[in-house]
């Protein structure tokens, strides 16, 4: 009886263990995530994604961008996603880019392709760790 008291005991205290490196973890992906809002803007190479939900509401997002063959690419690199997942339910997407407004549709890239974004842009393990390992997706901007 005594026994089973001392491993109960011991799975508690290993279980409060990993709740609390769970929520030290997760606090430090979101102050990642907070740091990123925070300077994105003044980082070079950003566009703003403006995407529509089914309702019809717009929505702004800072995002990184980037080129392969003349092709504009966004990656959806981290949590939360949401402007991501409104793109593919509403590809018609604006993008304001170098302070012009320009019309894209959305097209989410498959296979070959993102095997190739994937090698040319790997994401560092130690980006993956801060962002909390999301999966990689990619859009496509092909001009309208």
């Amino acid at each position: 009886r005594l026994d089973l008291m001392n491993r109960l005991l011991v799975t508690a205290k290993i279980a409060r263990i990993v709740a609390i490196a769970l929520a030290v973890y997760i606090g430090i992906i979101a102050a990642a995530g907070a740091y990123v809002a925070y300077f994105q803007p003044n980082m070079p190479g950003v566009l703003v994604l403006n995407t529509t939900d089914n309702e019809g509401k717009a929505y702004d997002r800072l995002l990184g961008r980037f080129e392969v063959d003349g092709v504009l690419y966004l990656a959806a690199n981290s949590w939360p996603r949401r402007w991501y997942k409104h793109a593919l339910a509403n590809p018609h997407v604006e993008v304001t880019l170098d302070g012009k407004r320009i019309p894209f549709t959305a097209v989410r890239v498959e296979e070959t392709e993102r095997q190739r974004l994937v090698e040319e842009y790997p994401m560092p393990l130690w980006m993956r760790i801060l962002a909390g390992f999301p999966p990689r997706h990619f859009l496509r901007l092909e001009p309208r």
